[in-house]
């Protein structure tokens, strides 16, 4: 169960991890690995505030994934918010993901593998228009919605405005030999 509200501080010694290509362009979207820090429960360097968690968005068929992203969050003692485990019984479910999502997100990870590019109509493309909503109003550089791998296919082309698309942001590769 994630421990919503505590307090992450990050350790001032380690460095984020780093790019899996290092020869990628400046202008493509650099591919991140988790590190051994990570499963040995790194703190991401996130700062947590009362209520405040990272959203996982994601499509049902990939609930595998996300339970090993879980258990790696869990780890690294950093709060989430999943719809599985953070909605009861009788909860309005759509006014509770629009205030998670609005209110009380620090990091807004969206989870893509071939079973959400196969759903034209899901859950998750109603939590990305919310988040883009969000993220549009935030400073350039604000580094909030976080696109996720969970296989090799491209991240979505969703318009981010300004000129920006959701491909254009670096994404994390939750995949593969090097993330087990």
């Amino acid at each position: 169960m994630p421990q919503h509200g505590a307090a992450l501080t990050r350790r001032a010694a380690t460095p984020h991890p780093t790019p899996v290509n290092r020869r990628t362009p400046p202008t493509t979207p650099h591919r991140y690995m988790p590190s051994p820090r990570i499963r040995e429960g790194y703190d991401l360097g996130v700062t947590s505030a009362e209520g405040k968690h990272v959203f996982i968005s994601y499509v049902k068929e990939d609930q595998q994934q996300v339970d090993q992203l879980c258990k790696i969050l869990d780890a690294a003692q950093i709060p989430y918010w999943r719809d599985r485990t953070s909605l009861a019984p009788g909860d309005n479910w759509k006014a509770k993901i629009r205030d998670a999502i609005r209110s009380g997100a620090l990091i807004f990870l969206a989870c893509f593998s071939d079973n959400s590019r196969a759903r034209p109509k899901t859950v998750m493309n109603e939590e990305l228009t919310l988040a883009v909503e969000e993220f549009r109003q935030m400073a350039p550089g604000v580094t909030w919605l976080i696109p996720v791998r969970f296989d090799d296919g491209k991240i979505p082309g969703w318009d981010l405005g300004a000129g920006r698309v959701l491909g254009d942001l670096n994404y994390v590769d939750l995949f593969g030999a090097n993330y087990t």
